[in-house]
């Protein structure tokens, strides 16, 4: 028999190369597993509690391959190790270190659950993963590599085939089409999120915000006092697209648009129309909003790299945000010290800018002139974050530069928007509305941004009509409108035969008849979680406006009264000095509410 080789020749300790392999399959096994349980957790949240998840309809092959990545980049400890000491990287040891990761990262958006508990939880159940991977090395070795190889083929399939199976529900939707009206017009809605009436020029702001929206005014009707149905994004869009007032309806902090209310996109696509929208606000219009119902045509999120990369509870945090954000070593040393791991519920992603929007619906449009269309835009850019591009011209403002900036950038983008519209000769057959859902607060009652309050500049906002013909040029209507009598007003200038829409058509306001109009009514629901100086963490509250008075009720307790006309900026609150205005204000406030909010709200 031959000599036995020397002890050292003998050991079970595997080879560097192996104990690397092993590292790496561990990270690519792990990787997609995590993701898709992160996917089943947000499907939970969303198909069972109803919940927003703000995450993008690919999460479902993004949160694989992002995990992935992740779980490669936090693997190179361990292939040092293999590289150094191949014996420290055993066989259940990468598969224990991938199943810390993803049981932490999973437990990541839980506040409830303290991070040093996730930790012992997510330890737990590595060792118990690595007990089992120890002993399953045969298992493996016979069938870990078309595992790996089949998760993958998954995902890549899924990546292929979820646009191909979107587009031809978009071409079955539109071949049901019923042939559309004889000299339908289009109906263009855009949303110019976050913006204010008082911050812009066409309004008298004395510095040139809109320029580009003014041109386009001039040919069509302003409403000057036009005022939005809730201070923040969800129920105010709601609003204009059933309109119900907010009271009446599902929205709230976490809960979408239900399928119970009627919505202007249903009417117009059962009138043969080819609906299309294109949605710059993740938060609050993407496709889990509950707006999106009606639409054959819906883009929201981008699909790129950076929407990829921000599919992990990991690439969500505090921390990694801002070492992703660090543009020096000395950020970069400042942010490692400050060991963040809170997650933002509204998660970041890559956002879709007001120059993306303008092009990705005129691309559509270009191709797509076989029917008439109705198109619901929302520019996003002047929501806080205000963002214009590098190299922009800034508006020089004393307050808000930022904010009145991203206006600026958002008009321009809307002023292409029609140009090109009318350029290709669909412009003047084409029913336009300008308007905002909500405005902002710039230390206004102490008070910064919006959802917070029902002050006159979070809720009066810009409201523009034009339709050649039928709506009056260079009209400016000084009487106070709702957003509501939005719903109405499209489907009377689309000419809808059947529209059941509660409100009045705006028309009357043209026409000079305006007692037959809305109230100028606002609500917003108490507010969860939120700074106790904000008036919505009290009570719900509401708001009245009438030809001179604006008046404000907050269950939890408090009530205000303004002369908004004259009083822009309302600093001086009358609810004391005059209770008999203030009464008859309540009673009709109280009323109204009756009138309007179910026995049994959503």
């Amino acid at each position: 028999a031959p000599p036995l080789p020397p002890l050292a020749a003998r050991s079970t300790s595997p080879s560097r190369r192996a104990a690397a392999g092993s590292v790496l399959a561990a990270a690519l096994l792990a990787g997609p597993i995590t993701g898709w349980l992160h996917a089943g957790c947000l499907a939970v949240e969303r198909v069972l509690l109803g919940h927003f998840t703000w995450y993008s309809r690919e999460f479902i092959w993004m949160a694989p391959v992002a995990y992935t990545l992740c779980f490669l980049v936090a693997s190179v400890p361990l292939l040092v190790c293999a590289a150094l000491r191949p014996s420290m990287v055993s066989r259940g040891v990468p598969a224990g270190y991938m199943a810390l990761l993803g049981a932490f990262g999973l437990l990541l958006p839980y506040p409830q659950v303290s991070r040093l508990a996730s930790l012992v939880l997510a330890a737990g159940i590595a060792l118990q993963v690595a007990r089992m991977a120890g002993r399953g090395g045969a298992w493996w070795a016979r069938y870990g590599t078309r595992l790996m190889v089949a998760q993958f083929a998954v995902v890549g399939a899924t990546a292929l085939l979820q646009p191909v199976a979107r587009g031809l529900r978009e071409r079955r939707a539109v071949a049901a089409l019923a042939p559309a009206p004889a000299g339908a017009p289009n109906v263009l809605v855009l949303i110019l999120d976050t913006v204010r009436a008082s911050s812009l020029s066409l309004y008298g702001f004395p510095f040139p915000t809109t320029p580009h929206i003014a041109t386009w005014a001039a040919q069509g009707t302003t409403f000057d006092w036009a005022i939005a149905p809730a201070p923040w994004t969800l129920p105010s869009h709601a609003s204009i697209f059933t309109g119900q007032y907010p009271a009446a309806l599902s929205t709230n902090w976490t809960v979408p648009l239900d399928a119970r209310t009627p919505v202007l996109t249903e009417a117009f696509r059962a009138q043969g129309y080819y609906t299309v929208a294109v949605v710059a606000n993740h938060d609050y219009t993407a496709f889990d909003s509950g707006l999106q119902r009606g639409f054959a045509h819906f883009e929201d999120y981008l699909v790129s790299w950076s929407q990829l990369i921000s599919s992990t509870t990991y690439t969500q945090t505090s921390l990694v945000r801002g070492l992703l954000g660090a543009r020096s070593w000395s950020d970069l040393t400042t942010r490692l010290q400050m060991v963040d791991l809170s997650i933002d519920p509204k998660h970041d992603g890559d956002p879709r800018r007001a120059s993306s929007v303008t092009a990705r619906f005129l691309a559509w449009q270009q191709t797509h002139t076989g029917r008439p269309f109705f198109a619901f835009l929302n520019y996003f850019d002047a929501h806080q974050g205000y963002y214009a591009p590098p190299g922009f011209p800034p508006i020089l403002s004393p307050k808000g530069k930022r904010y009145h900036t991203a206006i600026a950038w958002v008009d321009q983008n809307v002023g292409e928007l029609l140009t090109q519209l009318q350029r290709r000769g669909v412009l003047d057959n084409t029913v336009v509305v300008i308007a905002s859902d909500h405005g902002e607060l710039f230390a206004e009652h102490g008070l910064n941004g919006h959802a917070n309050n029902l002050y006159q500049n979070v809720l009066r906002v810009p409201l523009v009509i034009r339709f050649p013909g039928t709506v009056p040029a260079g009209q400016r209507i000084q009487r106070e409108v709702s957003l509501r009598d939005l719903a109405a007003t499209i489907a009377d200038l689309g000419g809808l035969a059947t529209a059941a829409f509660p409100g009045t058509s705006l028309r009357h306001a043209w026409l000079g008849d305006t007692t037959a109009l809305s109230p100028v009514l606002a609500t917003v629901r108490k507010a969860p979680n939120v700074d106790p100086s904000f008036p919505t963490a009290r009570g719900d509250m509401a708001a009245l406006f009438d030809a001179t008075r604006h008046y404000v009720w907050n269950a939890g307790g408090g009530e205000e009264l303004f002369k908004y006309r004259i009083d822009s900026l309302e600093a001086t609150d009358l609810a004391k000095r005059d209770t008999i205005e203030i009464g008859v204000m309540r009673t009709r406030l109280q009323a109204l509410l009756r009138e309007y909010t179910p026995d049994e709200r959503p």
